[in-house]
């Protein structure tokens, strides 16, 4: 399992870390592990002596090594309680990896049941958790028991996961490409200049 992005709480990081943590005592048996690949402050590396089989890279990586790290991975687990779009999982999915996710905010933009799990969740009133959240503001709670129902599934129903994945490996980049995207913005700029 793995995880890509600025990782701490809105991104539902130690949600997916308690989760893999009950895997791993629920099945011992089972080769697991996560990596979690961050720019954020907040993880420290002694997260990886409390949660055995954690592996932390906080660091930037360049494109190659991003892609050698993706291809590393076999499911990443992105449970956010909100997105404007959530790019790692998608570039995920566009290299044939599997993705668990919550469905909500820009997750909807992408998210399709032949290539992702999906993560139960609450829409709930954002309130102090986030300090730049406009008043009334909503995000979502993804629930944690999703979460590992879903982790424990995708290794228990490989083959299905990885068929899922190759469906995504051929159409992501078809609906979500640079060259798609640049042309949609080209074409809104225009229709918005008349």
């Amino acid at each position: 399992y793995c995880m890509n992005g600025a990782l701490g709480y809105r991104k539902g990081t130690f949600e997916v870390i308690n989760a893999y943590r009950e895997i791993r005592k629920d099945h011992p048996d089972w080769d697991v592990e996560l990596h979690l690949k961050t720019s954020a402050k907040g993880m420290l590396p002694q997260m990886e002596e409390w949660a055995p089989g954690l592996k932390l890279y906080n660091q930037m990586f360049w494109r190659e090594e991003l892609i050698e790290f993706y291809n590393k991975m076999d499911c990443m687990v992105a449970p956010s309680r909100g997105e404007g779009f959530h790019q790692p999982p998608l570039e995920f999915l566009s290299t044939g990896g599997i993705v668990i996710t919550t469905t909500w905010g820009g997750m909807e933009t992408w998210y399709d049941q032949r290539w992702c799990y999906p993560v139960e969740h609450e829409v709930v009133n954002i309130g102090n958790k986030w300090p730049s959240a406009m008043p009334n503001s909503k995000w979502i709670d993804p629930v944690p028991e999703s979460i590992k129902s879903q982790m424990e599934y995708v290794y228990l129903h490989q083959d299905e996961a990885f068929k899922k994945a190759a469906t995504a490996s051929k159409e992501i980049p078809d609906l979500f490409g640079w060259d798609v995207i640049a042309k949609q913005m080209i074409d809104r700029i225009s229709e918005l200049n008349g």
